[in-house]
């Protein structure tokens, strides 16, 4: 496929299209087949028409220029070429953790407890450090992510875990408020705050990621029901059986688990830092080894053909 000119890019594949916008693994043209690939994302064209998406839609990159953190995905720059606003961000050479989550169905015994703990840690290193990040004045920038879920969990083939999305949530929001059918709400991956219509803060983005955490434990979305009512009801009322009442996870980890999902805001954990340190005391006294490593080999193992076979 010949590539396709924008500005100082080429843009090698098209490889997926949201309500939002279209992702494009891309490379600067300068260093030819040589330089290295990152991700165009751009504003889908009847966004761009209404004139009132693009400054929203760049506000994602104004977020991303304050954060630079292993476990977040970074932003490169943005602009305008050819009438389209644009981010460039770093490109990860892996799946999504949702994807991931769909191999692992197939061979559950690849994604272990440990390996569990060690993704969810490396999410709330990265959460930490945006929820704690501080504008040019010193004054604290108050990011949330808002709408965390496996899919803005990157896994890298190396064993990286990154955390994509922070800033997306506003122009998400403006499309909804003008034509609510576009965009599929996931209230099961919603926290009782948000279903409440209370403004979310850090400790949001805690209950988004307990709630991946759960289901990498046990397969199991605790608050999905049949219908949309439900799935609300349950997020407001419902409490999960504890992961090891459902999988076979050691009840060591059902309290770290249960206080990321617990209803009242002050009774989660009240930092990304203080769930991680809970992560990381359960790993050491299980005495589990699980690292980049052991990431990358599981990587391997479900998205190689052929590996791990005989």
């Amino acid at each position: 496929m010949t590539p396709r000119l924008f500005g100082s890019y080429e843009l090698l594949k098209r490889f997926a299209v949201g309500s939002t916008a279209e992702l494009w693994i891309a490379r600067p043209r300068e260093g030819g087949a040589a330089a290295r690939n990152l991700i165009i994302k751009r504003l889908l064209p009847h966004l761009e028409a209404t004139g009132d998406f693009a400054p929203v839609f760049l506000e994602e990159a104004q977020v991303g220029a304050h954060l630079h953190h292993p476990n977040l995905v970074e932003i490169y720059e943005s602009g305008e070429l050819q009438h389209s606003h644009y981010i460039a961000r770093e490109f990860v050479q892996g799946e999504p953790l949702s994807a991931v989550l769909r191999k692992a169905e197939h061979t559950p015994s690849l994604l272990t407890p440990a390996l569990a703990l060690r993704i969810t840690a490396s999410v709330c290193a990265g959460l930490h450090h945006a929820h704690t990040r501080l504008d040019s004045q010193g004054r604290p920038l108050k990011l949330v992510h808002r709408e965390l879920t496996a899919r803005d969990i990157l896994m890298g083939v190396d064993g990286a875990v990154k955390v994509s999305g922070f800033g997306t949530s506003k122009i998400a929001d403006q499309i909804k408020l003008q034509d609510p059918g576009i965009i599929q709400v996931q209230f099961e991956s919603l926290a009782p705050e948000q279903v409440s219509n209370q403004e979310p803060d850090p400790r949001t983005d805690l209950f988004a990621t307990g709630l991946v955490l759960y289901e990498l434990l046990t397969t199991i979305r605790p608050f999905q029901r049949d219908t949309e009512r439900a799935t609300v009801q349950a997020v407001l009322e419902d409490d999960p059986l504890p992961p090891s009442q459902v999988a076979e996870v050691p009840a060591v980890l059902d309290p770290v688990v249960m206080k990321a999902l617990a209803k009242a805001r002050d009774d989660r954990y009240q930092d990304a830092s203080e769930f991680q340190r809970a992560l990381e005391e359960c790993l050491a006294a299980q005495r589990w080894e699980a690292g980049s490593a052991h990431l990358s080999v599981m990587m391997e193992t479900l998205f190689t053909p052929g590996a791990g076979r005989a």
